[in-house]
Order: structure tokens, then sequence, then C-alpha cells
């Protein structure tokens, strides 16, 4: 702050920056203390107080800890009656400031807009250092958890922040995702333990200062809405009057649905494994801790109920109603069932013959045939190198299905000849959902580039992902077969080429005329 120079140009600013600093620190009382609260609830450490040199001169302890309380004061911190800031606040994890909001809804949804596409089914380690994004966890971790937020692609990541050609715009989809655990540096960086946990499309921008938040909407699954469209069907019929019109239950059905679906996606993501932000800590697959029958059966009764409860509210808000009567209607409505066996395919289904029928197949056959494929490419890529199934995550061997009538076309088996199963069978609906996901991380061609990933963000089912990745492991497969068939030719001494050939007829002996 002691240094003298004369602003030019762009320096300007920050000519008034170290004056206002100056200032500030002047006005600061001497002395050691040992933490500065901030305005925002934050505790800095001045014993921690990291040493900068300005002009080679070294501050003394506990002025970079003033400084930066200092100007969080000036420029982040809300004043209390700040009614718009506050609002802002209270929904950057989803929360809606007029009450409980729809499961489907995120009214000011904060935004991390970086240069990456995240997917769901997915873990993340997030080094958070840049300050707008600094100060939006911070401000997002004195909310209610779940702390929410969405991820969303931009090009060339914040030096594009306030580009108009890279604005946000109404429609883009994003990654929905949750920090879990965080660890704060002493530097001020964030390091974060997020999950991704579905997916998120904007309605309209909010603002852009100092970060991006946002009107966005759950993007549901055909699969889900269908899966979900019979208790959303109840939960406004037992509201809808005569006076009601077919677009008004249309829409109350449908916004039912996606707030049943958004609802029993964060449900599932809550009965997912612990995350913790430390090296080596956190696997890049999500897991759902269900270690029996019994904890899915109870996990699959839970989930119906909170999404037959989301249904309802979205029914009532849909429909002009208020939420008074919530519980007399979670009475009438009861504990509905979810039908999780809906797409199971036929014992007769002829699903190896998938690609005659791509269309046709069910879910069930499909989630099938991804799995012979898989189990195949990867038997073929073992003769090449010595590797078993074993050595994939434990996270995607726990979305093996049960074998089919007749079994698969190679048994999946570990290196030791024990064949490989999951400890548990979870719902078909959310195995499926879970794999159309994290079998991308086992096909890098099909997530090399930011357009790739953003098409399998963008895809409308399940059953589109799925099919991406059948036809590439179809592909993988066909490229080792033909691999290891040219290592056979290859191969010098091959009997079964040459003819049975007399080992004691020595080099010279024609084959096949020993003895």
């Amino acid at each position: 702050a002691d240094v003298k120079f004369v602003p030019k140009g762009g320096t300007l600013a920050m000519w008034l920056l170290l004056n206002a600093l100056q200032l500030l620190s002047a006005a600061t009382p001497t002395g050691r203390v040992t933490t500065v609260p901030s305005q925002r609830g934050w505790m800095v450490d001045a014993a921690r107080s990291a040493r900068c040199r300005t002009a080679g001169r070294m501050m003394a302890d506990g002025e970079l800890e003033r400084q930066r309380a200092s100007l969080d004061a000036l420029f982040r911190a809300a004043p209390t009656g700040d009614a718009q800031a506050n609002d802002i606040r209270s929904g950057l994890n989803g929360q809606d400031v007029q009450g409980a909001r729809c499961a489907h809804e995120f009214p000011a949804l904060a935004l991390w807009r970086v240069q990456w596409v995240s997917l769901p089914g997915h873990n993340e380690m997030l080094n958070c250092h840049v300050p707008h994004y600094v100060h939006m966890f911070a401000e997002l971790m004195l909310t209610e958890k779940p702390w929410l937020f969405g991820s969303f692609y931009l090009e060339g990541g914040s030096r594009n922040f306030d580009s108009e050609e890279y604005a946000l715009q109404p429609g883009e989809v994003g990654t929905l995702s949750e920090v879990v655990s965080c660890l704060k540096g002493d530097d001020g960086r964030l390091l974060l333990a997020t999950r991704n946990i579905g997916r998120v499309q904007v309605n309209s921008v909010i603002g852009n200062s100092p970060y991006t938040t946002a009107e966005c909407e759950y993007y549901a699954d055909d699969e889900e809405l269908e899966l979900f469209d019979d208790i959303a069907t109840e939960a406004a019929t037992v509201l809808i009057s005569q006076n009601s019109s077919e677009e008004q239950v249309n829409t109350a059905v449908r916004k039912a649905a996606l707030a049943a679906a958004a609802a029993a996606t964060s449900a599932w993501a809550s009965l997912e494994k612990p995350l913790w932000p430390v090296a080596g800590g956190t696997s890049p697959f999500s897991q759902l801790a269900l270690g029996n029958t019994e904890e899915v059966e109870h996990a699959i009764s839970w989930v119906a109920d909170v999404a037959t409860s989301a249904a309802n509210r979205a029914a009532r808000r849909s429909l002009g109603l208020s939420d008074d009567a919530l519980a007399e209607d979670a009475d009438e409505l009861g504990a509905l069932a979810l039908e999780l066996d809906e797409f199971d395919a036929e014992a007769d289904e002829p699903w190896r013959e998938w690609g005659a029928n791509e269309l046709g197949i069910s879910l069930s056959g499909l989630e099938l045939c991804v799995w012979n494929e898989l189990v195949a490419t990867w038997a073929l890529a073992g003769k090449l190198q010595s590797i078993d199934l074993l050595q994939l995550p434990r996270e995607i061997l726990a979305l093996i299905p049960p074998a089919p009538a007749g079994g698969w076309d190679q048994c999946p088996v570990g290196a030791d000849g024990v064949p490989i199963s999951a400890a548990c069978t979870l719902p078909g609906p959310v195995r499926r959902a879970r794999a159309s996901y994290l079998l991308t991380a086992l096909l890098p061609e099909l997530v090399e580039s930011a357009e790739q990933r953003l098409e399998l963000l963008h895809t409308h089912c399940c059953r589109a992902r799925l099919l991406l990745i059948v036809h590439e492991l179809e592909r993988q497969r066909k490229l080792l077969t033909a691999v290891l068939a040219l290592r056979d030719a290859m191969e010098p001494g091959d009997s079964s080429a040459d003819g049975d050939a007399d080992p004691d007829a020595g080099p010279g002996a024609e084959p096949g005329a020993g003895g």
C-alpha cells in the first residue's frame, strides 16, 4: 500500500484500489488478532496469514487478512436490508423464497460455467480459485442443504464469462450438481467434493454479476416421465374440478410427472456413498450405498412416497391451488406403488438380434445387449493384455443386470474363474439410467470432445444413450476380433496351418513326413 506510482491507462483502477486499501488499513486498529470475522460469517485465522511481497517489502502479519475482510465487506457482502440480494441468496440452492418449491423448479440456481462438460452419475473434485466462483460457493454453503448448483459448458472458460457471444441462453442444458463436502485453503481456495445427480434446462437468465444465476427446470428422460405418469395422473385427478380445461389437466399431469422424476432423482442421490475432498478418497463414479435386497426394497418404497408428495405439490401449484390441503391430499392418495418392472423384457424376446430392430427392442433387452457386448469385448481385450472384468470399476460392476434366460454369450468371470454378478440388484430404471452415463467412461471415443459430451447431455431418453454405447462396443469388438486374427496369422509354427509335423523328423523334414 506504500508503493507510489503514476497511473497510466489501465493501471488507474489498480492505483485507486491500492489507495483504498491504504486508507482501510490505516483505519484498522493495530495489534495482533486471532480471528477476523467478515460480514458473511467467515472466520479467518490471522496466524495462518500468507506473506505477500509488495515492492520488496514484507507485509505485516494479519495485514493480508484485514485487507481481505475489508474487500469482502466492500464488494461481496450484501446489506442486511437488501431484500433482492437476500432473495437471490435464498434461491441459490433452489429454495423458493415464497415457500417450499416444486421439486422440478430451481428459481435462482447458481451456475458454475466452465470449459468442460460434466455428466450425471459422476463425482468431481473442484479446485475453485476464481474469485467470483469462490464467492458463489461461499454464498451457497450459507444456505440449507442440499447445496445444489448447475454445471454448464462455457467455451474458453472464465475468459469468455462476460462475452456477449457466449452469453447463456434459455434452452441450454446443463448438469445439476451438489456440493457434498468442502475444504477451505489458507489462500482462500475451495476444494469441493461434488456429485452430478441429474440435468437441468435454463428457462430464463436472472443475472450475470458477480456470477450467473438462472431460473431452471429439471430435464427428464422420456422414460422417467413415463415411469411416473401413473403417479402424476393420480395426483392431478384428485385435484381437478369440473371447470378444469383439458389443457390445464395435461399441464398439471406433465408438471407433476416432472416433479416426481426430479424428486426421485434427488432421493436416490441422497442414498449414495459419501464423498470427501481428499486425494484418492473420492471415486469418479457414484454408487448407491445399498448392500442387500431388503435395503433396496425399503429405498424403493421411500422414493415412491417422495415422488408422490412432489407430484401432489406440483399438480396443486399448476392448478392454482394453495398448499394448505397437502396433508389431506396425501391421505387420499396414499402411498402409490412405483412400477419399476414396466420396461422389463419378455423372456422370449430375441434381444441378441437388436441390430435388426433398434427401435422395437425393449429397454431391458437393449440393456442386455450392452452388457453382452461389453463382456465379449472385454474378453477379447483380455487375450491381448492380462486383464479381466474384475479390473472394471466396482461402481460399474454394481450395475450388471441379472443374467438373461439362456445366459450370456460369454459368462462374465474374473481371473479366478468365478462368475461376476452385482452384490444386489438395483431397480431396472435406476440401473439403466446410471449405466447409460457411467459406461461412457470406458469408451473415450464417445466423450473425447465437449461437443460429444454435450450430445450425450442433450439426449431425450436413456435408450438413445444405450444405443450409442452398444454401437461403439460392437465396433470395438469387431476391431479386436480382426486384430487377434491378424496376430494369429502372423505367429510362426502354427501346426494347424502347416500340417502335423513330426518333432523327431528334423528341421529339414517335410510337413507330415515323419513316422
